[in-house]
């Protein structure tokens, strides 16, 4: 029961980075995709835009998520 629990979580896990890895690479910097011989705009795009740029190493990381971290290394440093 346990091993089928933590298999199922792997998969979950495996599938939710494949969809991330997926999402950024279609995104197209912005550009807009010519699909059957339409120019259609990702609506997403500046979202994965800003998502790679963090992922990538080439964006300050948000304010918010470096207060959490300096939050738990006072909690943590004690």
């Amino acid at each position: 029961m346990v091993a089928a629990a933590c298999t199922m979580l792997v998969v979950v896990g495996l599938a939710v980075v494949v969809g991330l890895v997926a999402g950024v690479g279609i995104g197209q910097r912005g550009r807009p995709v010519e699909v059957h011989g339409k120019q259609i705009e990702i609506p997403f795009a500046h979202v994965l835009e800003k998502t790679a740029d963090h992922l990538n190493g080439d964006a300050e990381p948000p304010q918010r998520f470096v207060h959490f971290v300096e939050q738990v290394e006072s909690v943590t440093h004690r």
